[in-house]
């Protein structure tokens, strides 16, 4: 123990001596500069902030510096620094611990040890393993009810793993089933680590020699001190961003404008999330000026920012919408900007949702905005619900109209448009997005309801209920004021897509089906 400790002692002394150097440089400013073999450190670096707030909130020095040193340490498995190799290495070990752990669970089934576990052996471990939750008399009927559900449960992954169906799972269905359990959980686990030092560290790598030495690590390390809080006041000379929150940072000439929304009023045609997503369309119009404008655009659901006016003063667009898939991509996308203009931000805390115009709403909004891109806005445009905003300093429109004519079914409160007013058609080839934009199958909404109507794929009964009479894809958006009642023929298939807060009866069952059970009557 004394000699541990004593390693410990040295090895501390040896990073605080490297770290006190590293923070020497720091404070001289010599970012992007520095003496021969010292580590260069960018203006701008990436950490989660969940682990950056866990150092700053620290106040002694070698305990901050400590408690990083241990998380890089467990990621540096041949304490040659971290590489890549590193964190596949360390994947692999993680899936075959989990693809081991699996066999070895399941084979504790193989009751009669011939090799292969079968369903009846399965199914008298699980009521071995409940024996204690069940009634001696047998009779309580709760009791089966729970054992039913989780039989039910523990067999799944058995049956899908039976590709015969012959209700035995022989070694090699084994192992097809202990990978595929494994894939699933490292596939959750690499979401998770998006917003970890393990998922970041890479970024770390300042010389771009593909290893992230321990040097690096604590020339990023001493940018945190205490003072410095999350690193983000306007006078420090490094910012640490959240990963996926990298932007160019405004420069001195241009005018930084921040719009942010949590939905649009008019449904897109285009979608960038798939068929079921509801994705809005909102005009940009760019004044005349000789500014040049630098414009983040947040919202809460997928909007297709449609910019026109005059576009040539738009220097660089962000994007961020908070209802993606998975943090990983952004729902929006823009037309009227050439892609090497545009950023995606994809950080899980960085921009978040904002619409207020109180001053506490505000207040967030631009310390959000600093975090990300530098600086404060000089123009900040809230508003929960927008179809049109003008840059760069408003106003925004909640609806716009034109007088256009309307392709219409139905009559009256029923009568709606194919296309509804104020609606843009936007071109999915001229989409700027991470993912490529393609044209609704059915439009959202009522549009959609109309456009099924006109293409004699279902038929209005009363107020807000459709006969289907073919096989449908149900309109994405179908929520709440915009529920709808779906009745469902003898013979009819059932239709694709998300019901959303509607209702599908089939008349052959004579009941409510899909996801209808726990909120249709």
């Amino acid at each position: 123990m004394a000699k541990s400790q004593s390693t410990l002692s040295v090895k501390l002394a040896a990073a605080s001596a490297a770290m006190l150097l590293a923070a020497s440089l720091h404070s001289a400013g010599v970012h992007g500069q520095s003496v021969e073999g010292e580590v260069i450190v960018p203006d701008t670096i990436q950490l989660p902030m969940r682990f950056v707030k866990r150092l700053t909130n620290e106040q002694d020095h070698d305990k901050r510096l400590l408690t990083a040193l241990q998380q890089f340490e467990r990621i540096d498995l041949d304490g040659n620094g971290v590489s890549q190799e590193d964190l596949d290495r360390r994947n692999q070990m993680e899936a075959a611990q989990i693809r081991s752990g699996t066999i070895k669970r399941y084979m504790a089934s193989d009751l009669n040890a011939d090799g292969v576990v079968s369903r009846k052996e399965m199914e008298n471990v699980v009521i071995w393993k409940n024996r204690r939750r069940l009634p001696r008399n047998g009779s309580r009927t709760s009791a089966k009810l729970r054992l039913k559900q989780y039989m039910k449960k523990e067999l799944e992954p058995f049956e899908k793993a039976d590709l015969d169906g012959n209700d035995e799972l022989t070694a090699s269905e084994l192992l097809g089933l202990a990978k595929s359990l494994a894939d699933a959980q490292r596939e959750a686990r690499s979401k998770r680590q998006r917003h970890t030092l393990e998922g970041s560290i890479m970024s770390l790598d300042f010389n771009a020699d593909g290893v992230v030495s321990e040097r690096e690590f604590i020339a990023a390390i001493s940018s945190l001190a205490p003072e410095s809080a999350l690193a983000q006041k306007p006078k420090n000379t490094v910012r640490v961003v959240e990963p996926g929150c990298v932007v160019p940072q405004v420069q001195s000439d241009e005018r930084l404008v921040f719009v942010a929304s949590h939905t649009g009023s008019v449904p897109s045609n285009v979608t960038i999330l798939g068929q079921d997503k509801m994705t809005w369309a909102v005009d940009v119009v760019v004044k005349a000026g000789k500014a040049p404008l630098y414009v983040v655009l947040t919202s809460y659901d997928p909007i297709i920012w449609k910019f026109k006016g005059a576009t040539s003063r738009v220097r660089h667009v962000v994007l961020k919408s908070r209802s993606g898939l998975d943090d990983a991509v952004v729902g929006s996308g823009l037309t009227g900007v050439d892609r090497a203009k545009v950023s995606f931000v994809t950080g899980q805390n960085c921009l978040g949702v904002f619409y207020g115009t109180g001053i506490t709403q505000k207040t967030r909004a631009k310390a959000r905005i600093r975090d990300v891109v530098g600086r404060e806005p000089d123009y900040l445009l809230g508003h929960r619900v927008v179809a049109m905003v003008a840059l760069p300093d408003g106003p925004a429109f909640k609806v716009i109209r034109d007088n256009r004519p309307r392709v219409r079914v139905g009559s009256g409160s029923e009568k709606q448009a194919v296309l509804p007013p104020g609606s843009r058609k936007i071109d999915a080839a001229r989409v700027v997005s991470q993912k490529p934009a393609s044209n609704y199958e059915v439009l959202p909404r009522q549009a959609g309801l109309a456009q099924l109507q006109v293409e004699g794929k279902i038929g209005r009964v009363e107020h807000k209920t459709y006969r289907i009479k073919q096989k449908i894809h149900i309109p994405p958006g179908l929520t709440r004021g915009h529920r709808a009642k779906f009745l469902l023929p003898k013979g009819v298939p059932e239709p694709d897509g998300d019901l959303g807060d509607s209702c599908l009866f089939s008349e052959a069952a004579g009941r409510y089906i899909g996801r209808s059970l726990s909120r249709c009557r």
